[in-house]
């Protein structure tokens, strides 16, 4: 055994060193760790940023309420006809919001629904006239 721990220069001093160390505690065989990768983040940390993303969520969605509810009171302010000119006047102010809060969010604020405002800016294409009297058809 002597010339073992000698070949792979160990000495008794070290096996004595490693004892005195184990029975102190400070040698316990194998550390208890947790197998995988060690994490990056904290548990605080991970949490501080899904609470500023959300903060962040949060508060563009108040911006898009604030100018949707802005945008109501200046149309109803405005005071504008009926009938054609009031979808004219709402689908042309429709527009100017999309890069701001969004063509959806723009339409419900103005209470306008989607296929009405698509509708206006593409009508629909004139059919051809239906052919009576096709051969083979009575």
């Amino acid at each position: 055994m002597g010339a073992l721990l000698r070949r792979e220069g160990l000495y008794s001093s070290h096996l004595t060193d490693w004892r005195r160390e184990r029975r102190a505690g400070e040698r316990s065989g194998r550390d208890p760790r947790k197998r995988g990768r060690t994490p990056r983040h904290d548990a605080q940390s991970l949490r501080i940023a899904e609470l500023e993303r959300e903060n962040l969520r949060l508060n563009t969605r108040l911006e898009q309420a604030e100018i949707s509810i802005e945008v109501k009171k200046s149309f109803q302010a405005a005071g504008t006809a009926l009938g054609q000119d009031r979808q004219e006047a709402l689908n042309s102010s429709a527009r100017p919001l999309d890069p701001i809060i969004g063509i959806t969010l723009a339409l419900k604020a103005l209470g306008v629904s989607r296929p009405a405002f698509y509708r206006r800016i593409h009508p629909a294409m004139p059919q051809p006239p239906d052919h009576v009297g096709r051969p083979g058809r009575p």
